[in-house]
């Protein structure tokens, strides 16, 4: 049984079923803010008394400075010149109960992120304390830890940070960058400080696991131009991405017209004709290759060298050919997806039969 190269382009999870049948993987991805608009618990608020409670904490009173349950994950941020009236801000005393019960006293804001996720770091939006006019707000002396957890129940430290006078910007105060290679699907914040602590938004920056609703097939990518009479003539379609496309690789690394090749070294590039085909120059990035470079054309091996194709260091090159852009010509789907490559994406080249 012969058994031939493919190569996969990748930028979601998906099953390729075609001639040579390809698992492919996931890419990384660009890391987002995976705390938007997710759900959150916190510890309890403080609710001000009067002066029968000597201005105490009063558990009969309503919360002062109250969290909607949205407000951290909203997106929005408070503006530094709208004090602490802003309805942004939810206000953290250590009067109140649960503060003062811990052995190691803190305040928690506890994400849950949904799924387990990759995660990059964290950032929480606390109020200064120019931005309190000194009103009993003072981060000098302010803690403020990031734990995380894929059950919700141990907790494992990903990150610390002591707020000092060093910090001088108007919201953001601490930014805690977590270790690399952190998974978990809740995160929780944790700060410490007598008096007020008034935040307004976190984040945790990662990557999510990719849902099977959200699988992207290579044909999700045609964008044609509503206005074009015949879009089958090459003119005006193009391909806007390369999801999960399986390219089959020619085994005498031949562009015989109509093909793909998967390129090694210098000496194959030069006598694989990849004269007026497209060169797509690879690194190794792990188990997976990245797109260093897209070169359309080049008309010659000497003109895409001179452009930058370099085989060098573990390098490879896929070259795809085909006369023209629709359907009368067998490897016009490959063509749009090798000029839809862009750099950053990766690939997986495995052997299929």
């Amino acid at each position: 049984m012969k058994f031939k190269k493919s190569i996969s382009f990748v930028l979601t999870l998906c099953m390729v079923l075609s001639l040579f049948a390809t698992f492919v993987i996931p890419a990384s991805a660009e890391a987002t803010n995976l705390a938007a608009g997710k759900t959150y618990t916190i510890t309890d608020q403080f609710r001000a008394g009067g002066k029968e409670v000597n201005w105490g904490y009063d558990p009969n009173a309503p919360i002062s400075y109250p969290d909607d349950g949205v407000k951290l994950t909203d997106g929005t941020t408070a503006p530094a010149d709208n004090g602490l009236q802003d309805a942004a801000w939810a206000g953290f005393n250590h009067n109140t109960p649960s503060y003062k019960e811990q052995e190691y006293p803190s305040h928690k804001i506890t994400v849950d992120l949904g799924a387990v996720c990759d995660i990059d770091s964290a950032s929480i939006y606390l109020a200064t304390r120019q931005v309190g006019n000194g009103a009993g707000i003072d981060y000098t002396y302010s803690f403020v830890s990031v734990k995380v957890s894929e059950d919700g129940e141990t907790w494992t430290d990903a990150g610390y940070v002591e707020i000092g006078d060093t910090v001088v910007t108007d919201e953001l105060v601490a930014k805690i960058d977590i270790e690399a290679d952190v998974s978990a699907q809740y995160v929780q914040f944790r700060l410490t400080r007598g008096g007020w602590l008034f935040v307004s938004e976190v984040e945790v920056y990662g990557t999510a696991p990719v849902e099977e609703d959200d699988v992207l097939t290579w044909e999700d990518g045609w964008i044609n131009d509503p206005a074009d009479t015949n879009p089958n003539d090459g003119q005006n379609l193009k391909f806007d991405n390369a999801y999960g496309y399986t390219f089959a690789i020619e085994a005498d690394k031949k562009i015989g017209g109509e093909d793909n090749a998967l390129i090694e070294t210098v000496d194959e590039y030069k006598a694989c004709n990849p004269n007026w085909a497209i060169s797509v120059l690879l690194k190794p990035a792990g188990d997976l290759y990245e797109v260093v470079l897209v070169v359309p054309t080049p008309g010659s091996a000497a003109t895409g060298i001179e452009k930058g194709i370099s085989i060098e260091d573990g390098n490879i090159v896929l070259v795809v050919h085909s006369s023209a852009s629709h359907d009368a010509y067998p490897n016009w789907q490959a063509k749009l997806c090798a000029l839809a490559l862009k750099a950053g994406d990766k690939v997986k080249v495995a052997e299929d039969k």
